[in-house]
């Protein structure tokens, strides 16, 4: 058609073709960004149905002011059997292109598309009749008609618009009948109308996919909620009727695009008949609701089924009927739901009865504001009794699972006045509120908060002040704001009742909910909610009606209101209101009225039409006539017209007031009356609760009868015995039931609820009275009295104690500063019918004085409440707080008293008992009690030395070491001092003081104390030890004083000498009111004489003062003068054996130079000094001099032993130390001497300066070796980092020592010794270097010829501990990598990533991590001698030898701190009598899950149901398994790690007998003990086979993506094969090569389709998809995509080549293991099938690689060809654009004809113009007044001009045009003539190639196929160059580069992440 209209003016077809091309696109373009922001596309905007909305420009200001208003209404034209439309279902708010639409579908099954900003409708359609509600029996909740009743959903990406609609089967509308009814799906294009392809869906039949004996009929079901629209599917919930008829609640879910049913979910699943209904999901009208990441959240109403019956039910245990519930689903990738939360009241049976649904209001997602740390996402539904439960969506709290049993483990459940049907409405700015509109009551408010315990908290704060309507219908509660922005939000609420919309402030102010805008609409339907667009929100009615209420609306007058009346008696008036209302412009008031006839009365009008000019009033009267009961609203509506522009036409005065009655009006409160739950003989009069009966009127209300029902409200009726208390109905007596009440009147009435069994009661109380009925739901439960059962863990805390009165629950024995925590736990073991377990009185021993106490007050309390069947516990601890060692143990005592409701219990006092033991350390007697007693903190320094010995001032001593010592050289005594200091001796010090003096922790040993300054910092004490063997009750020994080498011991502090810079000028005084030395600077409380020199380098002079200060100075004051040497009697700070001044007294020291020539002062006083230099001695005995070497600055060089003497010599230190390895001289009275050996790890200093004796900070080493030896290696501690102990040992068992927040264990014979360093935050420890350089040793003992590689020396934060052994069960047991690459760098970092604080390398490429070293013992620094693989340089451990550091950073808090579950299997095969015969029918199988420690506990130790299970009478046990998975382990780094902690892990591996190589490699021992690491399918494995049991033990861990039921499934099945130890693993590697053949599959299939796609297949294969071939055929860049998802597939798999032949050959030696140790018997029972199994598997997985390896090749081949088609593809695309460009010249030529012509047509008329001009000469009088002609009788000439004229333009026009019209044809029949020999000889080309091609092999990458090809396109490019016809043309063209070409890319190297499960 477009073609003929644009015809006779000669544009050219090409032109009309580009511009329907360019609409085209256009619109398709509109189609993608159709979606506006101001868009509502789905119920409550978004799938959460919170309803808040932020994106709609709700301004408040505007809302609020006058200019917010109606808009416009839109009546439905619709009419049916005399019925008007109705609108049930939501509109919709969408724009499809640039206009927004409002979309409508109503119960007419009509549907509107409306002008969403002026109204008006657009387009409408009837989709089918309505079904009819009068085939419903009396079902009146939606009537006359009932055809699309939920709110659909609109998908913006295919403009599609789906809902459903209830019809009949027959749609001539003579059929009908409930069970004709037919729903049906429909999907209409959103800009149309029209239907898309495939719809609609009918429904009917459809049969459950859970439960295939219930089947969807239509006329049952009824369709309430909004549709749920999640990624490929859609959702729709159904209920019934009136929860009639045999209804089933239904999920129903199908694909979009083609209507494929996708899911047919039953709530009623169960084995109960299939004509017992239940469960509908309604919520009324609500929608489901989705979290946009795979779950789906629902309500679900009453049912019949009564699977629950009070005993509790986890909610990750749904049973398979779900009444009244709140149900979470997981959608999965097909479309299908399964459940795997649920949550259903405690009074689920009763809730039943009444009718009272859950599911009456749709459940809700809370947004992101609502979280806790306990709750992380919540959400909230109400239910018909008023409850309203806040849940946590992720753990939604199962059946009847909350304390005290009648009660719900949610985090908050509130009970509102009346029942509830609306969703709440959400606002999650300024801090989160919730607003639940109940029936009836006002508007109740939330606020959000979350408690100091991390729980969700919602308070009642606020209340609207109107109520809502008195009969069922308040709508949803939705919020907006502005843009999100805090202070704007506001709540809407619609009622049908009073004023249809409600508009207040969100935020409540003094308790009240602020009303902002009323305004009446009349007939709003119930339980819907304002649909928002741009600024204007959407109420349709059931009137037929759509609002559009908005802004702008300028009224051109203002009246004040809305006016309220307050109450008024029905029937009767107000006094009238005068309204006045005055015109802002000229206006007329054309008529006045009420929008409503009813309530209200209107008068005092005057004469209409008038007249108002700008500023006059118009004014008239109201008077309210109420003619109902509440509150009522009403509207004045003003008709007016004006002339100016902006103003309307109408202006509205609300009103309102309260209906009261002169009638009686009955009520109750409340209408559901709980018993929740009453022991039987507790109390014989039963219990008692009440309710009351209300008159709201002002009459008596008479009451005719009362009817008493046991079945439901309204059922069978029951006549009550009449007894001397009441009607008596079953347990339950109602007392003073009223016949009458006064006006305003109540009646309290009294229940009783007295039963004599246990059980559940319930009776239905219908009131019948002259003022209406009401019901009052009265609920009971009985219970038999509970049993208490309390226990009391044992020592170990393996087991579980029964209390007994006469015996203590003990602690065992405790360690001093140690806490022992073990729990008390009461059970109620009452039976199923037994009431909850109470405690009545609980003295908790909490705050005592004494080390046992409990750790709360909360737990086991008073009132705490157990349900049968459970326990609860509280936690005791023993804490034994810190002292010194070598004590004598006490004890300690104390009580719980005790009494519960259980009536055999009886007050108890619970009575504990923990023995206190002090460390024992040093010497042991053989009862192990120390050798050396503790005696108290003694006085030192009282005058002098009391323990005269000093054996060493380390930075590693504790008392245990010193003891050792003191023992070992004959000392009574022992004392430790200064934290450092160890001291002997055989007299006791004269004063012992309290302990509280002795307040230093021990350097080595910080829960020791060693010594102390005093408390008030003023005197040494030390802590004193004695032999209890030797010691007498007198002070002194029994013993003689030891003759060692410590007789030479000083007895006090002295000076020391100085150094080989600064030597001593002894004591010397403080000038008066001056300093000696002007220079302070140090001041520390470690000062050391060395410390002091060393600060002043440069100076002449250095003084050390006060025993902490260090002065300095060029010159000497020449006020001070030398002082007695008493004088300067203060021990340095930081070296008790040195003095540092005194009070004004300095001990002076002078540099060598100055020293020589005498003191320096400013008058020039001389000190004469004389200095000699000394000589170095070479050898000494046995030993030589190593050299002089560096200290540092805070500990000693040499640790094991040190010797004070101001007359030592070299000579005095070698006789002293001749039995030790090295001994070191300085400051030319201290001799220091090492146990260290040559294995020693440690470095040199690196200094090869030679010095004297006597020099600070320089130390003389001999080594024991002889004088003449070449071959002299020793080691050497770097004393910057850390010392080695010679003198201490470590017990050989496994300890754990925390070092630095790491676990180390330590040698049996050697250990490391930490020093520490404390700040005010953190603890560090500075850990031994690497191994030393044997070329460092070299430059000092050039003999040395050792090479191996250097360890560098390590960095802050990481430190180097040492060489270490290693083992098969691995030291750091938790990681493990190798690389080629391997250095101690990268080991480190691989560590760290994975948050493991230890490193260790060895074997030059491996690398393992872990948070302890296990069974390792420190070795020889040289056996880790092997150099790093990536860099030869560094050391990389040795044979079983690790090189290990320490990062002294680490945080253990990143340890992943909970477990997560465990799943638990046991299976077991039993055999029949002697000859063994299996019967399936005697296995036993078990299984569950481990949500806590407690029942892992159990499993752990075989407990209970976690126990093998013994074999049956009469048969023998054949073996079984015992697995454990844990499911969903969290990680670390990348890797699963499904333990706590270390100790956890250890603790499970123990326990089950497993190998510590968890995460190593595959590996299997003699003892048949297999292992296999955490791998890319994400899963580890290990086993441990008990030959003697025949049972297995599996530890099977995954990561989250994947799903371990599967080894459920096939433990289950393979059963029989329980026996065998492989069953397990082999079934992981067949899963492995199942993986395999699955990967391979895919790839053949992307590969076959690729195949026919190019044509190298012509037929395509059985099974193949012929559309996706189609739709890949010639289409490059999908195939290009295709061959890169396939070769990605494919490198996966190729890769695991490497890795499942590992697999199959250590299976393969597990199984000659087995057959080696196996007997007769096991290799019977199905060993065969096991190997028959693993050598399927294994042909299997080698026949699938081989495959894999060819469609490899076979891609590699498709890329070439792919490569070439495209060449040519793109030579043909160049010949068909020349082609067409040559066409599009042409037709450009026609148009410039066509133009041409357009212009001879002009000049037609130009000559008739000119012509024309001559009208205005003389020729022509128009206006002569006689009757002579107007034209002149000359006028022939005028025409005999013009005629010839104009012919002789015309035919000049047309000869020219034949012309150029035949020259253009010639040309194009010359060029077609060219295009066509041009597309010959490409054709030629191309056959020519294809029979080349036949006549070869088709090769791979480089073959012929690719060198054919571009030869070919070589020639075929010669031929374009060479011309023709139309080469110039082509020539003319500009080159196109080739965009297929550059998609085509090199296939991904990593694997796709949908691949890594």
């Amino acid at each position: 058609m477009a073609n003929s209209l644009f015809r006779p003016i000669g544009l050219p077809q090409a032109f009309i073709k580009a511009i329907f091309t360019l609409v085209f696109v256009v619109h398709i373009a509109s189609v993608v960004d159709a979606l506006a922001s101001t868009d509502t596309i789905t119920s409550g905007g978004d799938n959460s149905r919170a309803g808040y909305q932020a994106n709609h420009n709700m301004d408040p200001a505007v809302v609020a002011s006058d200019q917010f208003g109606i808009l416009w209404k839109q009546a439905l034209p619709g009419k049916y059997r005399g019925a008007t439309e109705q609108v049930f279902a939501q509109p919709l708010v969408y724009t499809p292109g640039d206009t927004q639409y409002v979309y409508l579908a109503t119960t007419m099954n009509n549907i509107y598309k409306i002008n969403a900003k002026g109204g008006g409708i657009v387009l409408a359609r009837n989709l089918a009749v309505p079904f009819l509600e009068a085939d419903l029996n009396g079902c009146t909740d939606i009537n006359p008609l009932i055809g699309s009743t939920s709110t659909g959903v609109i998908d913006p990406n295919t403009n599609t618009w789906y809902f459903t609609i209830k019809t009949y089967e027959d749609q001539t509308d003579n059929v009908k009948g409930r069970l004709n009814g037919r729903y049906f799906i429909y999907a209409v294009d959103a800009e149309t109308l029209k239907d898309k392809p495939g719809y609609p869906v009918s429904l009917e039949g459809l049969v459950a996919r859970n439960n295939n004996r219930r089947m969807f009929l239509s006329g049952n079901q009824h369709q309430r909620p909004a549709l749920l629209d999640v990624g490929r599917y859609i959702y729709a919930g159904f209920a019934s009727h009136c929860v009639l008829y045999n209804y089933t609640g239904m999920v129903i879910g199908w694909e979009k695009s083609s209507g494929a049913i996708v899911e047919t979910f039953t709530t009623e699943a169960g084995p109960e008949p299939n004509t017992v209904p239940g469960g509908g999901i309604w919520m009324s009208g609500g929608g489901l609701a989705s979290d946009d990441a795979g779950s789906l959240w629902f309500g679900s109403g009453n049912g019949f089924a009564s699977q629950l019956h009070g005993t509790p039910l986890s909610g990750r245990q749904p049973p398979s009927s779900l009444e009244e519930a709140a149900v979470h689903m997981r959608i999965n990738d097909d479309g299908t739901l399964k459940v795997v939360d649920f949550f259903i009241p405690w009074e689920k049976e009763a809730l039943d009865g009444a009718d009272k649904d859950l599911g009456t209001s749709p459940l809700e997602l809370l947004p992101n504001t609502f979280s806790c740390p306990n709750s992380k996402r919540l959400g909230v539904i109400t239910g018909k009794s008023g409850k309203t439960y806040f849940l946590d969506m992720d753990n939604l709290g199962g059946y009847s699972m909350g304390t005290g049993g009648k009660s719900d483990a949610v985090p908050q459940v509130y009970q509102n006045k009346n029942s509830v049907y609306s969703g709440a409405g959400v606002y999650p700015l300024e801090g989160g509120y919730v607003y639940i509109n109940v029936i009836q009551w006002p508007t109740v408010v939330f606020k959000f908060s979350c408690d100091s315990g991390g729980n969700a908290v919602f308070t009642p704060v606020a209340q609207s002040s109107e109520n809502s309507a008195y009969i069922l219908g308040v709508g949803h509660g939705t919020t907006t704001s502005l843009n999100g922005q805090p202070g704007t939000g506001l709540y809407w609420v619609t009622d049908v009742q009073g004023y249809g919309l409600r508009v207040y402030k969100a935020v409540p102010e003094n308790g009240k909910l602020v009303t902002i805008k009323l305004l009446n609409l009349v007939g709003v339907t119930k339980f819907t909610r304002p649909v928002f667009g741009n600024g204007i929100a959407y109420i349709a009615t059931g009137a037929g009606m759509l609002y559009a209420v908005g802004s702008p609306v300028n009224p051109p007058i203002t009246c004040s209101g809305p006016y309220n009346f307050g109450s008024v008696v029905i029937g009767n008036s107000s006094i009238p209101k005068n309204i006045s209302c005055q015109a802002k412009i000229t206006t007329t008031v054309t008529g006045a009225g009420l929008t409503s006839p009813a309530n209200f009365v209107l008068s005092g009008l005057p004469s209409l039409p008038v007249t108002i000019l700008p500023g006059q009033n118009f004014t008239f009267e109201v008077k309210f006539k109420p003619s109902a009961p509440g509150p009522l609203s009403n509207e004045v509506l003003l008709n007016t017209t004006n002339g100016a522009a902006g103003f309307s036409t109408q202006t509205t005065v609300g009103l309102g007031g309260t209906g009261d009655s002169l009638n009686p009006l009955l009520a109750v409160e409340p209408n559901t009356v709980t018993f929740a739950g009453v022991t039987i003989g507790q109390d014989s009069g039963g219990e008692t609760e009440s309710f009351i009966i209300l008159n709201r009127g002002d009459s008596i209300l008479s009451i005719s009868g009362y009817n008493f029902s046991v079945v439901r409200e309204g059922g069978p009726l029951t006549t009550p015995n009449i007894t001397a208390k009441g009607l008596q109905v079953g347990p339950f007596t109602f007392q003073g039931l009223p016949t009458s009440i006064p006006g305003k009147g109540q009646t309290t009435v009294n229940i009783n609820f007295n039963p004599l069994t246990s059980g559940k009661f319930a009776v239905y109380l219908t009131i019948r009275s002259n003022g209406g009925n009401a019901v009052v739901d009265v609920i009971g439960k009985s219970e038999t009295p509970p049993k208490a059962l309390l226990e009391f863990q044992s020592v170990d805390g393996r087991s579980w104690v029964p209390f007994d009165n006469k015996t203590a629950f003990t602690f065992g024995n405790v360690l001093e500063q140690q806490t022992l925590l073990r729990k008390m736990r009461l059970s109620n073991i009452g039976g199923r019918n037994a009431g909850p377990l109470s405690i009545t009185v609980s003295k908790i021993p909490i705050g005592s004085d004494g080390i046992i106490g409990a750790e709360t007050a909360v737990d086991l309390a008073e009132g705490t409440s157990i349900l049968p069947g459970e326990s609860k516990d509280a936690t005791l601890f023993c804490s034994v707080p810190r002292s010194q060692v070598n004590l004598d143990s006490y004890n300690d005592t104390a009580t719980w008293t005790m009494n519960t409701d259980d009536p055999t219990f009886g007050k108890q006092v619970i009575k504990f008992f923990c023995r206190a033991v002090a460390e024992q350390v040093g010497p042991l007697k053989p009862n192990g009690d120390a050798l050396y007693h503790y005696v108290g903190c003694a006085r030192e320094n009282n005058p002098t030395r009391q323990l005269k010995v000093q054996l060493w001032s380390r930075n590693d001593n504790n008392n245990g070491m010193c003891l050792d010592a003191c023992s070992a050289a004959s000392w009574t005594f022992a004392g430790t001092q200064y934290e450092k200091e160890c001291w002997c001796g055989n007299i006791k010090p004269a004063v012992i003081d309290s302990d509280a003096q002795c307040n230093f922790n021990c350097a080595g040993a910080q829960n020791q104390t060693c010594g102390g300054n005093g408390l008030f910092h003023d005197r040494s004490y030390i802590s004193l030890f004695a032999n209890s063997d030797k010691l007498t009750n007198t002070s002194s020994p029994t013993t003689s004083q030891s003759t060692s080498t410590a007789s030479s011991a000083p007895t006090g502090p002295v000076v020391n000498p100085g150094d080989s810079l600064f030597k001593s000028l002894g004591c010397w005084k403080e000038p008066p009111s001056r300093r000696a030395l002007p220079n302070l600077v140090l001041a520390k409380d470690d000062l050391t004489i060395h410390a002091c020199l060393a600060a002043c380098p440069g100076s002449n002079y250095i003084g050390a003062e006060y025993g902490r200060e260090c002065w300095c100075g060029s010159v000497l004051d020449s006020g001070s003068v030398q002082a007695p040497a008493a004088d300067c009697n203060m021990q340095c700070a930081g070296n008790a054996s040195e003095v540092c001044g005194g009070s004004s007294r300095l001990n002076l020291y002078t540099s060598v130079g100055t020293a020589s020539t005498g003191v320096v002062s400013k008058t020039t006083t001389s000190v004469s000094s004389t200095q000699t230099a000394p000589t170095a001695v070479q050898t000494v005995g046995s030993y030589i001099l190593l050299g002089c070497y560096s200290e540092a600055s805070d500990q000693r060089a040499l640790t094991g032993k040190a010797i004070f003497d101001d007359s030592m010599t070299i000579e005095l230190c070698h006789d002293g130390c001749s039995s030790f390895t090295y001994f070191a001289v300085e400051y030319g009275r201290e001799c220091s001497i090492s146990a260290g050996s040559t294995t020693d790890t440690s470095v040199p200093m690196n200094t090869t300066t030679v010095a004297t004796t006597g020099t600070s900070s320089f130390t003389s080493i001999p080594s024991t070796v002889d004088a003449n030896s070449t071959a002299i290696t020793p080691t050497f501690i770097n004393t910057t980092t850390i010392t080695t102990t010679g003198i201490i040992s470590f017990p050989s068992s496994e300890t754990v020592t925390p070092i630095n927040g790491t676990i180390l264990s330590p040698s049996s014979s050697t250990g490391i010794s930490s020093t520490s360093s404390t700040s005010a935050n953190t603890t560090s420890s500075s850990i031994a270097p690497t191994p030393p350089s044997t070329t460092s040793i070299a430059s000092v003992v050039p003999t040395s010829t050792s090479t191996s590689p250097e360890a560098p020396p390590t960095t802050d934060p990481w430190a180097y501990l040492g060489c270490y052994t290693d083992h098969l069960d691995r030291a750091l047991p938790l990681a493990f990598h190798s690389s080629p690459s391997m250095t101690p760098t990268e080991c480190k970092t691989l560590c760290l990533h994975q948050n493991f604080p230890l490193a260790g390398v060895e074997f030059s490429r491996q690398c393992f991590c872990g948070t302890a070293l296990r069974n390792s013992t420190l070795a020889a620094a040289s056996t880790c001698n092997m150099p790093c693989a990536g860099n030869s340089s560094d050391t990389c451990g040795g044979a079983f030898r690790m090189s290990v550091w320490n990062y002294t950073d680490w945080n253990p808090t990143a340890v992943v701190e909970s477990v997560g579950d465990y799943l638990w299997f046991i299976g077991t095969v039993p055999a029949l009598g002697a000859d063994l015969i299996q019967d399936p029918k005697y296995n036993l199988v078990r299984e569950g899950s481990l949500p806590d420690d407690k029942l892992l506990d159990k499993f752990l130790d075989q407990e209970g149901e976690h126990a093998t299970p013994s074999p049956p009478e009469g048969c023998t046990l054949l073996g079984g398994q015992r697995l454990l998975i844990h499911k969903y382990g969290p990680h670390i780094g990348d890797r699963p790690y499904p333990f706590r902690d270390e100790e956890h892990m250890m603790k499970v591996w123990d326990k089950l007998k497993l190998p510590r190589v968890f995460f190593r490699a595959w590996n299997v021992t003699a003892d048949l003990v297999l292992s296999h690491p955490w791998s890319a399918d994400s899963w580890g494995l290990a086993t441990s086979y008990d030959a003697q049991t025949h049972i297995t033990t599996h530890l099977l861990g995954y990561t989250p993506d994947s799903d371990p039921d599967h080894i459920f499934l096939h433990l289950r099945s393979a059963v029989d094969l329980a026996h065998h130890p492989l069953l397990v693993p082999v079934y992981i590697y067949a899963g492995c090569v199942s993986l395999i053949v699955g990967v391979g599959e895919t790839a053949r299939g992307k590969l076959l389709e690729i195949d026919s796609a190019i044509g190298l297949n012509k037929n395509a294969p059985v099974g193949l998809d012929e559309e996706i071939i189609k739709d890949l055929r010639g289409n490059f860049s999908k195939l290009n995509e295709e061959l890169i998802s396939a070769q990605a597939v494919i490198s996966v798999a190729m890769g695991w080549r490497v890795f499942y032949p590992q697999v199959s050959k250590t299976l393969q030696r597990a199984i000659r293991i087995f057959e080696s140790t196996a007997t007769p018997r096991d290799l019977a029972l199905g060993h065969e099938d096991i190997k028959d199994r693993l050598l399927t598997l294994d042909q299997e997985r080698e026949y699938r690689e081989a495959l894999l390896s060819g469609s490899d090749s076979q891609i590699r081949l498709f890329i070439s060809i792919l490569y070439n088609f495209m060449a040519q593809k793109d030579n043909q695309v160049n010949i068909s654009v020349a082609r067409d460009s040559s066409r599009i010249a042409s037709a450009s030529k026609r148009d410039s004809s066509a133009m041409k012509t357009i212009a001879v047509l002009t000049l037609v008329f130009l000559p008739g113009t000119l012509v024309a001009s001559v009208f205005s000469t003389n020729m022509f009088d128009f206006r002569s007044p006689n009757p002579e002609p107007i034209v002149s009788r000359k006028f022939w000439i005028y025409w005999a001009v013009t005629a010839p004229f104009t012919i002789l333009v015309l035919a000049i026009w047309t000869a020219w045009y034949f012309w150029s019209e035949g020259r253009q044809r010639r040309q194009d029949r010359d060029l077609e003539v060219s295009m066509e020999a041009l597309g010959e000889a490409v054709e030629e080309e191309e056959d020519k190639e294809e029979g080349e091609e036949g006549e070869d092999d088709m090769g791979g990458e480089g073959g012929p196929v690719s060198r054919r090809s571009t030869i070919g396109l070589s020639k075929r490019s010669s031929t374009l160059r060479s011309g023709g016809a139309g080469s110039s043309t082509v020539r003319s063209l500009t080159k196109r580069s080739s965009t297929i070409q550059s998609a085509l890319v090199r296939p991904p190297t990593r694997r796709p992440s949908a691949l890594r499960s």
